[in-house]
């Protein structure tokens, strides 16, 4: 009996101890457990700092590169202008100087011309064969523009004051055609019926690309400040050079959201609508 009771005694302590064990490797391994724990958030924390400070940087870098991109675009746009602006101003001298030249040269020659009348406006069609004072021929009205006329005589293309045409010789050739498209055709369109009546619109036809462009960023800039939702091109038919150029600059415009052409009833592919950037 005694020696059951001690047999019981030492299980008893042998329990205890190995209970003891256990909680000490239990506290060790939650010990060990909270401290990879505390190692591996410092070491996401890290990353995460690292992250952020690769992020804030390239942040920055997108920043510079799209203010180094509007800078040079603005100042490649500025530059083109003020080429264009130089050309104009050129053109415009050697046509003045080709006009005074022509004047002289008839005064010298006893031709004079024939005494200015007031021409109607509704005369001045494009098309129609004019005389103009410094010139012993007819030339061809292409188009009036304000307080101007831009004509062509033989290979040159210049302006002229209105004041300066005397008559016409040969009224602007009607168009057989009843087409809107085909009535687009050298006209001169300032508004049309019905929905389209509330869009702003252009005229480039007869122009270069170059020269449709150029007039075509200037009319998008006023656009964009007046805040209008759309606007028209008028550039006709023709061979389409002057079609696809401007559907090229458009495609490549910053102000542009998206264009089309307009619907069939409406002058269809002789027309783009474009939609300006919100």
């Amino acid at each position: 009996m005694h020696r059951s009771r001690d047999e019981l005694d030492r299980l008893q302590r042998q329990m205890t101890s190995e209970r003891h064990a256990l909680d000490e490797e239990r506290n060790k391994l939650r010990t060990e457990w909270v401290e990879r724990q505390h190692k591996r958030i410092k070491e996401l924390e890290a990353q995460f700092a690292e992250m952020h400070k690769r992020f804030d940087e390239n942040v920055a870098r997108v920043v510079e590169a799209v203010k180094e991109r509007e800078l040079r675009a603005q100042v490649e746009k500025t530059t083109r202008r003020k080429m264009q602006d130089i050309r104009s101003e050129a053109r415009e001298e050697l046509h003045a100087a080709v006009v005074e030249t022509l004047s002289e040269s008839q005064a010298d020659l006893g031709i004079h011309a024939a005494s200015p009348d007031a021409v109607g406006a509704e005369r001045l069609q494009p098309g129609a064969k004019i005389r103009v004072r410094g010139f012993s021929k007819p030339v061809l009205l292409r188009r009036i523009d304000g307080s101007s006329a831009e004509i062509e005589a033989g290979p040159l293309r210049m302006k002229v004051a209105l004041d300066e045409i005397s008559g016409v010789e040969e009224a602007a050739p009607a168009l057989k055609s009843s087409s809107p498209a085909a009535k687009l055709q050298g006209v001169t369109v300032t508004s049309q019926r019905g929905e389209v009546s509330s869009y702003d619109e252009i005229n480039v036809i007869g122009m270069t690309v170059e020269e449709a462009t150029d007039r075509l960023d200037k009319f998008l800039d006023d656009a964009a400040l007046a805040r209008k939702a759309r606007i028209r091109v008028i550039h006709g038919h023709g061979t389409g050079a002057l079609r696809r150029g401007i559907g090229e600059f458009l495609a490549a415009h910053p102000l542009v959201e998206k264009y089309s052409f307009e619907t069939e009833e409406h002058g269809g592919k002789a027309i783009t609508i474009v939609e300006l950037q919100r």
